[in-house]
């Protein structure tokens, strides 16, 4: 399942590429969910803030990343979410209609039944009171850390997963706040449904 799903990201934003490539810089750095992050990255070279967890590199504190990017994405607070993007030099975001089935499934009625790759963070440090700091919905679970590795005889860990209940809606997922800095600059429709679309993030609001 997970290999069908990241197949079904990539097919998408292949339409993306040569617009990434032709129009923004190396240096540049997006900000999205996990997958589609590591997608965007694979297929253009970008820079992301967040990524698969499995390819990112041991020496940088991924928790506190993933956390961060939560706080930028659902966080009640502009002060805090200026400082973030400024912190890791946000240069755009991305968005696509698979935003939220890049981190949760759910069934016909709308209900999350399962966790594909969501913004999540070990129970360690003090990450819950951050999250509830900034009025982020999260939930607890002791399971596997790697969306790709779910066998009995890998480890467990306890983990804090940024909740669906921080959605805000299907095109715009963040926090509404997050539009203030936000400026449209390219977009992808096909058989007048929106596929994708690129936002170049400034911090003159």
């Amino acid at each position: 399942m997970y290999f069908l799903v990241f197949k079904d990201i990539y097919q998408i934003m292949i339409a993306d590429i040569s617009m990434v490539k032709d129009n923004t810089n190396v240096n540049d750095i997006f900000i999205s969910t996990n997958e589609l992050s590591f997608a965007l990255n694979a297929l253009t070279g970008r820079k992301v803030m967040i990524t698969r967890r499995s390819q990112n590199s041991p020496f940088i504190d991924i928790d506190q990343m993933e956390v961060d990017a939560a706080v930028i994405l659902y966080g009640k607070d502009s002060k805090k979410r200026e400082e973030l993007l400024r912190e890791y030099n946000i240069t755009y975001l991305y968005w696509s209609n698979y935003w939220i089935r890049s981190e949760y499934y759910s069934n016909e009625k709308g209900e999350i039944t399962n966790w594909f790759d969501p913004i999540l963070a070990k129970d360690i440090k003090n990450y819950k009171e951050y999250f509830e700091s900034y009025n982020i919905s999260y939930f607890s679970q002791n399971t596997w850390i790697d969306p790709s590795i779910k066998k009995e005889k890998i480890r467990k860990y306890n983990l804090l997963f940024v909740s669906p209940k921080n959605y805000r809606s299907f095109e715009k997922p963040w926090y509404e706040d997050l539009d203030n800095y936000l400026k449209e600059v390219w977009i992808y429709s096909y058989k007048n449904q929106t596929i994708a679309r690129i936002y170049k993030v400034s911090y003159e609001k």
